[in-house]
């Protein structure tokens, strides 16, 4: 019961940090001579939400089946779109084309940080028990 808990609770932070993951794609990801471009303005944020999305799916799924395996699979996109934010955030000064010199705005921060978590919680969710029959007659 603990361990299907612990799945559960796992799974549901891990869809808060896709929720957080579009809420960053959304946001402005840089910002030129005060203008802000989110990061759906540009593919790699389209991307990113469609891997977060996907991720958290697919995690759901693995926790409301029981299948570990699923998880790891689950952190294939997740990977995906941490690579793609990081990727971004190291090179946020030429995110917008033909204006260099963009600065990082909090969306891309938010984006990255919530995309590194959900890896995480995946690779965490795969690693908890799914069931522990009988555990309660046990000493």
């Amino acid at each position: 019961m603990a361990a299907r808990s612990a799945r559960a609770t796992l799974a549901l932070v891990a869809v808060l940090a896709a929720v957080l993951v579009v809420v960053g794609c959304l946001a402005p990801w840089a910002t030129v001579r005060g203008v802000s471009f989110s990061g759906t303005d540009a593919n790699a944020g389209k991307s990113t939400i469609v891997a977060a999305v996907v991720s958290a799916v697919l995690l759901l799924i693995a926790s409301r089946t029981g299948r570990p395996w699923l998880s790891i699979v689950a952190a294939i996109p997740a990977a995906i779109a941490t690579t793609i934010c990081v990727y971004r955030l190291a090179d946020i000064a030429n995110f917008v084309q033909g204006a260099p010199g963009a600065s990082a705005a909090w969306g891309i921060w938010l984006a990255t940080i919530c995309s590194v978590a959900l890896f995480l919680l995946c690779l965490v969710h795969a690693s908890v028990p799914t069931s522990q029959t009988g555990d309660a007659t046990s000493p």
